[in-house]
């Protein structure tokens, strides 16, 4: 059974969207099963930078097309994206360095879900409702 599961109520009705964030899930999926496996701190730093790399791909959509459309609460989401972004880096400069290698837990991949859950269904959303309110329609043609 997958750890975090899509639902249809996280949908924004943005098929890239969407699929982006369908993405995300799948690789906190991997991470937790590399977790609890106990699978080699490479294997880990690898899934942590597709993660990483991943995740600013859809922030920098999702930004983008908040300044395109002069979206008023866009400083406030990107300075939350921007935050999520320097915990991943944070993470990896661990494992690279040696820090601390008890910083890739179980607690690290519940994080990463309930932040994707928790922002999907806040702060996307308040977005989603706003690109609606202008009556922006994206399809992956839109957004490429």
């Amino acid at each position: 059974m997958e750890f975090a599961q899509w639902s249809p109520e996280y949908e924004t009705g943005f098929p890239l969207i969407d699929q982006q964030h369908q993405q995300m899930f799948e690789l906190v999926n991997q991470l937790q099963e590399a977790i609890v496996r106990e699978t080699h701190p490479v294997t880990i730093k690898q899934l942590l930078q597709e993660l990483l790399q991943d995740t600013m791909e859809h922030f920098t959509l999702e930004e983008n097309l908040m300044r395109e459309h002069d979206y008023p609460s866009y400083q406030e989401h990107k300075q939350i994206h921007d935050r999520l972004t320097r915990k991943i880096r944070k993470v990896l400069h661990a494992i690279e360095t040696n820090e601390d290698t008890q910083v890739v837990n179980t607690e690290l991949s519940h994080f990463l879900h309930q932040w994707l859950v928790h922002h999907i269904q806040g702060q996307d959303q308040k977005m989603i409702q706003f690109f609606r309110s202008k009556n922006l329609c994206l399809s992956s043609e839109t957004v490429s």
